[in-house]
């Protein structure tokens, strides 16, 4: 199997800035992972960026400006309630309110084509080599037409990121198996098999 696509998040350009919102050390080394992603002609490179109001959002127009020079697809994703994040909607910005935005600076900025069951709506603009988007889940969700399935790194299931998570995997365990044993048994059965 080759990699063939790439969608690290960035929620900013400004170093201090990147501490603050990830409390850690880094903004340089998710530049440098996108240089990397972007030099190996991957077939897609994604860039996610939650817009938070008062934030990141004087940052929308700097993002845009990526993806004159850079083929990526930038994707602007609506803050949405996670368990810890302190969600206050008053810190969401609606995409339609970032799309006038960036209209208001780039007049020339259209549609792109959609392909089917596709979670960002992508926009183009004329001479840029990349794309932007927005995943609007909060203010114009696509429920009906999304078609992903998410399994985290904990073993639990997520139609939606909105809605609460499904039992862990391995919690359906035949009668009398231990958890850590059915854990091993979930991950041989999904483990690559080597050719003879």
């Amino acid at each position: 199997m080759v990699l063939q696509l790439n969608t690290p998040s960035l929620d900013t350009l400004d170093p201090y800035k990147f501490e603050i919102m990830t409390r850690r050390r880094g903004h340089e080394a998710v530049l440098k992972a996108l240089d990397v992603a972007i030099s190996s002609k991957l077939a897609s490179v994604k860039l996610n960026v939650v817009v938070i109001k008062g934030l990141n959002d004087q940052e929308i127009l700097d993002f845009v400006k990526l993806t004159k020079d850079l083929p990526i697809s930038v994707r602007f994703i609506e803050f949405m309630p996670f368990t810890g994040n302190k969600w206050d909607r008053a810190k969401m910005v609606p995409s339609a309110e970032l799309i006038s935005t960036i209209r208001a600076e780039f007049p020339s900025a259209t549609r792109d084509l959609e392909e089917p069951n596709e979670t960002a709506r992508t926009w183009k603009i004329p001479g840029f080599m990349g794309t932007f988007g927005f995943i609007s889940s909060m203010s114009d969700h696509f429920c009906s037409s999304c078609n992903r399935v998410r399994l985290t790194a904990d073993g639990q299931i997520k139609v939606s990121f909105a809605l609460a998570s499904r039992p862990p995997c391995w919690s359906h365990k035949p009668p009398g198996l231990p958890l850590r044993s059915q854990r091993s048994v979930s991950s041989r059965s999904h483990a690559p098999r080597r050719q003879r």
